[in-house]
């Protein structure tokens, strides 16, 4: 069931924006790079939840080969 990754993709496409600008400071230069999910800290713990579901088993390949 794909509804979880529909959620998921909805919540990183608004809310990762708009959240950077609703908690930076008014004088804040808005690097998207350096800021966010979408930047190199969002990409670290995406990172670190992969790994996580790797090493728990959960992430593994299709019984039938499919990715």
């Amino acid at each position: 069931m794909a509804v979880p990754a529909v959620i998921g993709h909805a919540f990183i496409s608004s809310a990762s924006v708009t959240m950077v600008k609703e908690f930076a400071g008014p004088e804040a230069a808005l690097d998207p790079l350096h800021m966010g999910i979408s930047g190199r800290p969002g990409w670290l713990v995406m990172g670190a939840f992969v790994a996580f579901l790797a090493l728990a088993g959960r992430v593994r390949p299709a019984a039938d080969g499919t990715p």
